[in-house]
């Protein structure tokens, strides 16, 4: 499975224009990413993003007793374009310190946009899934890795690599892309991430995965996963697990022979969907602009991380330009 991402990622550079992607969280690696300065200023980069992530995976690390604890249990998405009108979208479940569900999707890049109201991702195609032993059966998709294993990888390249892999942190500090573009080196590996989510994914619909998914310009996020650029009244909200059609909650014994002659009296399935949802904001803020290619992260992992946001022009509101500012907490 790693020498069929290699070789898919590898491929797209070996005729025609190469494949710049459109933001530098997917694959394959930009080259306008800056280079570290040093192979030393790279291991401090991984290792700060690196105690980050430990902190986010771990938040109990002493192992005091919680009356909800936090499941051992994270969602993360990968992406590779392919072409100027195709991006691979490779969803990730991980349970217990393994790959439990992959599932992969597409989508032309051109057509990413971000709305609200709407019933899945719109312009994203479901291609399939896999569950427990099935992972990795397929060829396509990235290759089924924990994050631990990304950071990893990350530090393979890093001690092994030359050149030096380019590094680039979402606005947390986590990994989101190492590797090193293609015209200096068209078989290295890449270890990247678009985001890293504790929603909980336990009935991917087996057909469509998508259907648990919110379109934004950049990503297919989780619901709850707040994207930095999001609009301030946008959340992706989600349905209840999907249930098939069956009697009311007040059903008796003859409730069965009730739903057959009069359907309307049963409830209905519940939808398997996520949606953005408008929520109430008196004093709504956008970005800007649509998020350009390096916007999307920042070279330092502990840096603030920025994007100019426009607030509404209303007096109390004191509209105008400002900035989202993200700064992680070592």
């Amino acid at each position: 499975m790693r020498w069929v991402w290699l070789g898919l990622v590898s491929s797209l550079m070996g005729c025609g224009p190469r494949v710049q992607p459109r933001y530098a969280s997917w694959d394959p690696v930009r080259s306008d990413i800056p280079r570290s300065a040093s192979r030393a200023e790279a291991r401090a980069r991984l290792g700060a993003s690196y105690a980050l992530w430990r902190k986010w995976r771990d938040p109990n690390p002493l192992g005091i007793m919680q009356i909800n604890p936090l499941p051992d249990r994270y969602v993360y998405e990968r992406a590779v374009q392919t072409s100027p009108s195709q991006v691979g979208f490779t969803l990730f479940v991980v349970q217990g310190g393994r790959v439990a569900v992959r599932a992969f999707m597409t989508a032309d890049p051109r057509k990413l946009s971000v709305g609200a109201g709407r019933a899945g991702p719109p312009h994203v195609t479901s291609r399939w899934v896999e569950h427990g032993a099935q992972v990795g059966a397929h060829e396509e998709g990235a290759p089924a890795k924990t994050v631990d294993q990304l950071y990893a990888e990350c530090s393979r390249l890093i001690e092994q690599g030359d050149p030096l892999p380019r590094l680039y942190f979402e606005a947390g500090g986590l990994l989101m892309q190492c590797g090193v573009p293609a015209e200096e080196c068209s078989s290295c590996e890449s270890a990247s991430m678009l985001w890293v989510s504790r929603y909980s994914l336990r009935e991917v619909p087996p057909g469509d995965p998508a259907a648990w998914l919110c379109e934004t310009e950049s990503a297919l996020i989780a619901p709850g996963n707040q994207s930095p650029f999001l609009a301030s009244e946008y959340v992706c909200a989600a349905a209840e697990p999907p249930r098939p059609p069956g009697p009311p909650l007040e059903s008796t014994a003859d409730s069965g022979a009730i739903c057959a002659t009069d359907p309307n009296a049963c409830a209905p399935p519940r939808p398997a969907a996520a949606w953005l949802q408008e929520s109430p904001d008196t004093c709504p803020s956008g970005p800007e602009h649509t998020p350009l290619a390096l916007d999307v992260g920042k070279s330092d992992p502990l840096a603030e991380w920025r994007f100019p946001f426009s607030s509404s022009p209303q007096i109390e509101c004191s509209g105008g330009l400002r900035l989202r500012n993200i700064r992680p907490d070592p």
